[in-house]
C-alpha cells in the first residue's frame, strides 16, 4: 500500500461505496494482468521481429510493429472505457460517491505518486461536490506535496478556488486567479487556460450573487452550451437560485430549486436546497 494512498485515506475517513470498491479492485487487477500479458507478447513478437529482419523476412518486422500498436490501443481502450463510465456517473448521474470511491481505490495500484495528479484532482473535485470542503483543501495540499508540474499546480489552485467561491473567500479567489494566470504564461496546456478562464469569473459571480443581478449571473454561467454536463447545470441552477432569492424572483428561485432537488444526486447542492 503506497504512502499517497495512506494519506488520502487519512483525509477521507468516511465509508465509501462498497460495490464500487469491489468493481474498481477487479478493474485494476484486470488492467495489471492485461498489461503484463501484452508486455510479454510484445517481447516475444519483438524477438520474432528481429529474427525476421535477420532472416530477411521483412513482413515479420512490420507485423511486430502492427501488433505492438494494436496492443497499446486495446490497453488504452480498456482504460478509457472505465474513465468514461466514471465521468458519466459524476457528470450525468451526479452520483459522486461512486467515482470518488473508484479514484481512491485506483491510488492503491499506482506505483508512482508523481503520476497521480489527475487522480488527486478528480478526488478533490468529488469531495467538493459532496460538500467535504475541508477534505477537498487537504487533497489540494497533497497536490502541492506530490506534484510540482504546471498542470498539477493548476489542479491545486482550481480546487482551492472552487471552495473559496462557495465560502465567499475573496482573498483566496484573488490569489488563485493570480497564480493560475502566472501558469498560463508557462504552458500551452488547454486545461490550464480553461481553468484560468473559468476562475477569473469568480469575483463577478460573487458580486452578481450578492447584488441579486440575475441577468448577469446567467451570462457568467454560460448555460447555453448543449454539451454542458448535468453536474455543471446543477451547480449553475444552485447559483441562480441563490441570486434569484436575493433579487426577490420567487418563481425563478422555485424553478431552479426544483431542478437541483430533482437532478442533484448526492451533491451538497441538493442537500442544502432540500432543507430550504
Amino acid at each position: 500500500m503506497n504512502e499517497l494512498y495512506k494519506e488520502v485515506r487519512e483525509i477521507i475517513n468516511f465509508e465509501l461505496d462498497k460495490a464500487e470498491e469491489g468493481r474498481t479492485h477487479k478493474y485494476c487487477k484486470n488492467l495489471r494482468i492485461i498489461g503484463g500479458v501484452l508486455t510479454a507478447l510484445i517481447v516475444v513478437a519483438g524477438i520474432l521481429g528481429i529474427y525476421c529482419v535477420y532472416a530477411d523476412i521483412h513482413w515479420g518486422f512490420y507485423a511486430f510493429l502492427a501488433f505492438t500498436l494494436l496492443s497499446v490501443v486495446l490497453f488504452k481502450v480498456y482504460q478509457t472505457k472505465n474513465i468514461t463510465r466514471l465521468t458519466q456517473l459524476a457528470n450525468d448521474d451526479c452520483c459522486v460517491i461512486k467515482p470518488l470511491t473508484a479514484y481512491v481505490v485506483m491510488l492503491q495500484y499506482s506505483r508512482r505518486a508523481k503520476n497521480c495528479d489527475a487522480v488527486l484532482q478528480c478526488i478533490g473535485s468529488m469531495l467538493f461536490y459532496m460538500g467535504k470542503f475541508k477534505e477537498c483543501k487537504a487533497v489540494a495540499g497533497l497536490l502541492e506535496k506530490y506534484s510540482d508540474t504546471i498542470v498539477g499546480k493548476s489542479y491545486r489552485y482550481s480546487l482551492l478556488a472552487m471552495v473559496a467561491l462557495v465560502e465567499k473567500d475573496r482573498e483566496t479567489v484573488k490569489t488563485c486567479i493570480e497564480e493560475i494566470e502566472t501558469l498560463v504564461s508557462q504552458t500551452p496546456a488547454q486545461y490550464v487556460r480553461e481553468a484560468f478562464r473559468i476562475i477569473s469569473k469568480y469575483p463577478e459571480i460573487l458580486e452578481a450573487e450578492e447584488s441579486g443581478d440575475y441577468a448577469k449571473m446567467i451570462e457568467l454561467l454560460e448555460l447555453d452550451d448543449a454539451k454542458t454536463f448535468t453536474l455543471k447545470k446543477i451547480s449553475a441552477n444552485y447559483r441562480l437560485y441563490k441570486v434569484a432569492i436575493v433579487a426577490g424572483l420567487k418563481e425563478e428561485a422555485s424553478k431552479h430549486r426544483a431542478y437541483v432537488v430533482e437532478k442533484g444526486g448526492d451533491t451538497f447542492y441538493k442537500k442544502e436546497l432540500e432543507s430550504c
